[in-house]
């Protein structure tokens, strides 16, 4: 063999050696890249399920959403018409109250009263000669007495249709914007003796109340005896009550408030 043949056979074995080197490359190549597209394909699969899951959730959490707007909007509607009602409600019982001093005014002169009690003292079995917007006038044993119906008990008062401006100060502090400084001590100070005032208003008119009740089912069963005023007074007193329930709960709100701040005030 000479010396071309020689470095033929050579050159041909180092071409067909980097041809089988090139060969394993490709396939380790090749197996690499579908390893890697194996792996997209599965973290592809998981975004899809995933997203799948967060529709789902996102479809039940509007769902849910549109179960509260519509139960907030029925809540709203029916709150509403309550509102509506209340104050028709109102009206009527202010149209009625409104009558009703008018009439027990033209019909009081001559009226009976078992008891009227005065500063502690009592006047039994009086008889009324005269019934105006603030004063009473009646005659008894000693003889004739003339009394502001501001002194007269709540009972007698709502009967003979008598009743109490609200104080100012009780509307004003309880819708006036809260102060700061020294004012919160004075202005809780004055809440104080205004919730004190008010429960003790409150309990006297739950005990008028109740009394107002007892003399209804008294005159149910006294022969010729007429419940119609005494249920009237007590129609007049609950809904009195139930002002001053909601003044009451306003003005402790609003205290509560005033103490919140007052705390703030000294974290500072």
């Amino acid at each position: 063999m000479n010396k071309a043949m020689i470095q033929n056979a050579v050159r041909s074995g180092f071409v067909i050696g980097l041809f089988g080197l090139s060969s394993c490359q490709d396939e380790a190549q090749v197996r690499s890249l579908g390893d890697q597209i194996r792996g997209l394909e599965t973290i592809q699969a998981q975004a899809k399920a995933e997203m799948g899951r967060l529709q789902l959730q996102m479809k039940a959490v509007q769902a849910e959403r549109d179960k509260l707007k519509a139960e907030r909007d029925k809540l709203q509607s029916q709150m509403d018409e309550a509102a509506k009602a209340l104050e028709a409600i109102k009206k009527d019982f202010s149209d009625y109250k409104a009558q009703y001093k008018v009439s027990i005014r033209k019909r009081a002169p001559g009226m009976e009263l078992e008891v009227v009690e005065i500063d502690g003292k009592k006047f039994e079995r009086v008889k009324i000669r005269e019934l105006t917007e603030s004063n009473l006038t009646f005659m008894h044993q000693a003889g004739t007495m003339s009394v502001p119906l501001s002194r007269l008990n709540p009972s007698l008062q709502t009967r003979l249709g008598f009743e109490r401006a609200v104080p100012v100060m009780a509307i004003n502090k309880a819708n006036a914007p809260i102060t700061e400084g020294v004012g919160l001590d004075e202005e809780l100070e004055e809440i104080d003796h205004e919730v004190v005032r008010l429960r003790g208003k409150l309990d006297s008119m739950r005990r008028a109340f109740a009394e107002e009740n007892n003399n209804v089912q008294k005159a149910l069963v006294i022969t010729n005896s007429d419940p119609t005023l005494h249920r009237h007074a007590a129609a007049a007193l609950q809904v009195r009550i139930s002002e001053s329930d909601v003044e009451l709960a306003s003005l402790l709100k609003r205290k509560a408030r005033l103490e919140e701040r007052k705390r703030e005030a000294k974290g500072r």
